[in-house]
């Protein structure tokens, strides 16, 4: 993970408006877990996502995903940024970029500026 626990709580208690927790369970046990980032009042990105590998089976991240989409349609939210398609190692993930498509999502153009301080 990107961030440590006591990071993505930091976040929380600093933008609680922004920061949004949704969960798959089964009965006490999260099954799927994503925290999401309202960027404004029309876009949504997924920021952090994940799920038990034992219950890959039943396709959690899926039913997480309808419920982000129903949360954005019930706020009226035009976009859900489901974030770029790279492994750990910052290479493109096929599998990744499939799943995204497979559930509605469109692959677009995104920028990336770096400043190289050598």
């Amino acid at each position: 993970m990107p961030l440590t626990l006591s990071q993505i709580e930091k976040l929380r208690q600093r933008f609680p408006e922004e920061c949004q927790i949704f969960g798959v369970f089964e009965r006490k046990k999260i099954l799927a877990l994503t925290m999401t980032v309202r960027v404004n009042d029309q876009i949504l990105y997924n920021f952090l996502s994940g799920d038990l590998p034992e219950y890959r089976v039943y396709s959690p991240v899926v039913m997480l995903m309808d419920c982000v989409y129903q949360y954005c349609q019930r706020e009226k939210i035009r976009m859900l940024d489901l974030g770029i398609s790279l492994d750990e190692n910052g290479v493109y993930k096929p599998s990744l970029g499939r799943f995204k498509r497979n559930i509605g999502g469109q692959e677009c153009l995104k920028m990336t500026y770096e400043i190289n301080f050598r």
